[in-house]
């Protein structure tokens, strides 16, 4: 782990260099979620919570996303621990807004959402409220008709990786980026293309990114 730490440090100086795990989660195969403690809730924010939220710099929301939210665009999953906001995901569906994913874009087939910014405040780190914000909000979009759930992890966030394996995620492969100047190639996993996933200057971006 440490290795590849300096490998990624070092490469990103000399070059622009990105390597991301590509998580997927097939919603029909994930666990149950464990008994809740009472004390938390969790909820698909308003737009209007997203916007309150997002006057707390602590929350780390840009006024952009805040933006996404009311248009309809995306959908931001909060953890609530005794009424205060303890953590947050986003969910994204279609063409993807590049600044979601390393820079690039991005498009997820129908019945497909890619979540991003898993964020939990610092106070509540440590609880493992990721893991279980994932299954739960999971539950909410398998209703919705949503298949699966697709998330990058940056190859050296061992935390992350443990936290998305431990939830029921699979590894689909590595997402990597390597560049000079303006030129970018992207190097995306076979797994991500058989099910419908795109990478690259190709993939149309309608307007916002919805």
């Amino acid at each position: 782990a440490m290795f590849r730490w300096v490998a990624d440090r070092v490469a990103k100086r000399l070059i622009h260099f990105q390597v991301d795990n590509l998580i997927c989660f097939e919603l029909d195969r994930l666990p149950e979620p464990p008994s809740i403690d009472p004390s938390l809730s969790f909820r698909f924010l308003t737009p209007d919570e997203i916007r309150a939220c997002s006057a707390n710099p602590a929350n780390d929301i840009d006024a952009w996303m805040v933006e996404r939210a009311a248009a309809g665009h995306e959908l931001c999953f909060g953890v609530f621990l005794d009424g205060r906001l303890a953590g947050y995901g986003w969910c994204a569906f279609g063409s993807i807004d590049p600044r979601h994913c390393e820079g690039l874009p991005m498009s997820c087939p129908p019945h497909m959402a890619y979540t991003y910014k898993g964020f939990t405040h610092p106070e509540f780190r440590g609880k493992r409220l990721n893991g279980l914000r994932v299954l739960l909000a999971a539950k909410q979009l398998a209703a919705q008709g949503i298949e699966r759930i697709v998330a990058l992890v940056d190859w050296t966030n061992g935390p992350s990786m443990r936290s998305c394996l431990d939830t029921g995620g699979t590894v689909l492969g590595r997402l990597v980026t390597v560049g000079l100047g303006r030129y970018r190639w992207t190097f995306s996993p076979k797994a991500a293309r058989a099910i419908g996933i795109e990478f690259g200057s190709h993939v149309p971006q309608r307007g916002s990114g919805s």
